[in-house]
């Protein structure tokens, strides 16, 4: 009986030591409630923006944009007047404003510099819990030297469309922070570094914008 008692405790223990183990063993997944997350951030960014505008608006009315640096636009595809959710906005961080005068249209040509990111996510760097931000796409690399860097053109409309929404609003020179959800993104489906269902972030700088038909000048 004891031999028998004294086997099933090493079973326990075997098994205990086998499952702590396995669990030890268990890989850290960052993108785990991806989806969740995402959509938690971009209504935080969101509520961040709502009170910033609406606090500059009480305080400064007509001229409430001078004092405040958030910004939130609905999508282009939507009608105009159409009441906004956070389905159908960007919201954005005006980092440094531009002396231009007009705003391209979607039909245009830009050319900026842009850096694409996911989301801040908690990562396991060098054993320790560490706050990263993966950059996905980028034309220049920081910080933003203007006399060194090379814009890149794009077609507004072959963009996502809360980045072409954005640059529907910027003047040349402005550079903003745009946060876009996923359903004015990349949705449900992935792309190459860009997990499905991403908010994500773009660093863009309006360099210039052309017209259908006109002459697009070689960048020196």
């Amino acid at each position: 009986m004891r031999k028998c008692v004294w086997y099933l405790c090493c079973l326990f223990l075997s098994a205990f030591a086998f499952v702590a183990c396995d669990e030890n063993d268990a890989t850290f997944d960052k993108y785990e409630g991806w989806q969740q997350r995402n959509k938690v951030y971009f209504e935080q960014v969101a509520d961040t923006a709502r009170r910033a505008i609406a606090a500059a608006k009480a305080e400064h009315g007509d001229q409430w944009e001078q004092h405040c640096d958030w910004r939130m636009f609905q999508s282009y595809y939507k009608v105009a007047g159409s009441a906004a959710t956070l389905t159908d906005s960007i919201c954005v961080k005006v980092l440094n404003t531009g002396t231009g005068k007009g705003c391209p249209m979607s039909t245009d040509t830009v050319r900026v510099h842009y850096r694409g990111m996911l989301m801040p996510t908690k990562d396991i760097v060098n054993g320790k819990d560490t706050l990263v931000q993966e950059v996905f796409d980028y034309s220049f690399v920081p910080p933003l030297d203007l006399n060194l860097a090379f814009p890149k053109l794009l077609g507004v409309s072959g963009t996502i469309v809360g980045f072409g929404t954005a640059l529907q609003y910027m003047h040349c020179g402005d550079r903003w922070m745009l946060y876009i959800p996923e359903t004015l993104g990349y949705g449900s489906t992935a792309q190459d570094k860009i997990p499905a269902y991403s908010t994500i972030m773009f660093d863009v700088t309006l360099v210039d914008y052309y017209s259908p038909g006109s002459n697009i000048p070689d960048w020196h």
